[in-house]
């Protein structure tokens, strides 16, 4: 896990010991994770210019992208599942929400 994991601007992620966090998915800066909370495959959570919140049991799904701006924070409530690809930039999120990104997929015969 310690290879998903980066300070920036001297700020460092904050995690809960339970915490999952999958290969390729990158922690950046002031980001906080509650317990039982995860980030899947190949998701990015960039806190360098304010703070990224994750709730407890919340899941990140692969290839999510969460940022801020610098007076706008990124927080995720309790029970949250964000899901494939969706971003995430400076925005508030409930408890017990879902979040995800729709793309169409067409398979041509």
């Amino acid at each position: 896990m310690k290879n998903n994991l980066f300070s920036i601007q001297g700020k460092s992620p904050i995690l809960a010991e339970d915490v999952a966090i999958f290969t390729g998915a990158r922690i950046i800066g002031a980001v906080s994770m509650a317990a039982g909370s995860s980030v899947w495959y190949n998701a990015v959570l960039r806190a360098d210019l304010a703070e990224i919140k994750i709730g407890e049991y919340s899941n990140i799904q692969d290839g999510c992208v969460l940022h801020n701006d610098t007076e706008h924070p990124c927080i995720v409530g309790k029970y949250v599942t964000v899901g494939h690809k969706a971003i995430l930039h400076g925005c508030v999120v409930g408890d017990y929400a879902l979040i995800w990104y729709e793309f169409l997929y067409f398979e041509w015969c």
